[in-house]
């Protein structure tokens, strides 16, 4: 007998430990890592890398030989003919009216008015740009992914809550069945403890529906599934990482940046440029105008190039460029009062649910000691059943508004120090 019993208890005890194997606890910086890994940011993030280093390779070619290969062949109606001009003894041989050159031509900018290094910081800009639209979208899943896991958080709380006055009012149900046995109250006060009893199922089956529901989304945001068994660790204040990121101030700085950065390649542009070239080949005629016959050629020098029309468009430019960084100044004045609003209101409501949270404490402890007293009236028969389920209901009330509160105090405290202004597209 002990034998089997032995083993009775070997299998629950596998049984237990096998669910407590399958259970996991989710934090709330694990479910933000699992919905960032589950997205397509971290691909995103290496394609403009690889655009950025693509394109730096493309600029180099300003900065390095090129190389041009070409050929012509021509017929003319007619060529220069030496014995038209000239009083000569002797006929020289007319140009060959059939011409054909080729060749290759070797050039080298020595100066293109700093052209090379405002465009590879133009680069540089523009891959910040699309880095920042990555953050936005990482903070986006991010803030989907805390919405999720408090909404989690506090209904896993709220069942807690709930089991609790269940099991209350299960005992207080089969002391008034034994009260009714022995005649001392009226069957009604059974029958209301049974009532409650079914509201308080009906409200834990819907809470457990909503679980599913939010469970589900979960699962699909993180690409981790989520099962019913598991659970989600409270961050505490002191464990959050508090951070200034706004994005649309990095915005405008980054705008700023690039407006200035387009005033000067439009300056750039219309500033001397210089290079060397030559050219080699194979020709009929070559370089020699008098012979008819095929040669190799070559030439090499120095070209210079001034714009002259060009200063005209870049005063044009230069005005609407000192126009947008006048919006830009403007735009980032209205920003910084709307932060400051913000995190003014982020840290009253810190100080508003701390507050909350003390009265909340105080509240249940009421609740619980007059939830107590109306126990003993009610198994003494001086009061009714129906006084019993008030009370417990005002004390479960003020327990899951307790863990509202330090929800939202937690999500304040985010908020507070991680400001963020999601309209990055205000700019664009």
């Amino acid at each position: 007998m002990r034998f089997f019993s032995t083993i009775f208890l070997l299998i629950i005890s596998l049984h237990f430990s096998k669910d407590l194997l399958g259970q996991s606890s989710f934090t709330l910086k694990q479910c933000r890592d699992y919905a960032i890994n589950n997205s397509s940011i971290t691909d995103m993030s290496a394609v403009v890398s690889t655009i950025s280093d693509s394109q730096g390779e493309l600029l180099r070619k300003l900065v390095t030989p090129s190389a041009t290969g070409f050929a012509i062949f021509s017929y003319q109606s007619d060529t220069p003919n030496p014995n038209s001009a000239l009083n000569a003894g002797f006929d020289f041989i007319p140009l060959s009216k059939e011409q054909y050159r080729t060749g290759i031509v070797v050039k080298q900018n020595i100066y293109l008015g700093g052209e090379y290094i405002i465009k590879k910081e133009l680069i540089s800009n523009e891959n910040a740009i699309a880095n920042l639209n990555l953050e936005q979208q990482k903070i986006i899943l991010e803030n989907s992914s805390d919405n999720l896991f408090f909404s989690l958080l506090l209904l896993n709380e709220s069942l807690k809550i709930l089991e609790s006055n269940k099991a209350i009012l299960e005992v207080d149900l089969n002391k008034l069945k034994e009260s009714f046995n022995q005649g001392k109250i009226f069957y009604v006060e059974v029958l209301k403890i049974e009532a409650a009893l079914a509201e308080l199922e009906l409200k834990v089956e819907e809470l457990m529906s909503d679980g599913v529901r939010l469970r589900r989304l979960l699962s699909v945001l993180t690409g981790v599934e989520v099962k019913e068994e598991d659970t989600f660790e409270r961050p505490t204040i002191y464990e959050l990482d508090g951070y200034e990121n706004n994005l649309l101030y990095r915005r405008l700085m980054l705008e700023s940046q690039k407006n200035s950065l387009s005033q000067k390649l439009s300056k750039a542009l219309v500033m001397p440029k210089a290079y060397l070239f030559g050219v080699t080949g194979f020709a009929r005629p070559a370089l020699d105008f008098f012979s008819n016959n095929p040669d190799v050629y070559g030439v090499v020098g120095l070209s210079i190039n001034i714009p002259i029309t060009g200063w005209r468009d870049y005063k044009k430019q230069s005005k609407i460029a000192t126009l947008h960084q006048r919006q830009l100044n403007l735009i980032h004045s209205d920003l910084e009062r709307e932060s400051m609003l913000k995190r003014a209101s982020f840290q009253e409501d810190v100080k508003k649910y701390k507050k909350l949270i003390v009265k909340d404490s105080l509240l249940i402890d009421k609740y619980k000691s007059i939830r107590e007293q109306t126990q003993l009236l009610l198994n003494a028969g001086e009061t009714g059943s129906s006084e019993l389920v008030k009370v417990l209901s005002q004390e479960s009330k003020v327990k899951i508004n307790m863990e509202y509160h330090k929800i939202e105090l937690i999500k304040a405290s985010i908020n507070s120090s991680r400001v963020v202004n999601e309209k990055v597209s205000l700019l664009e």
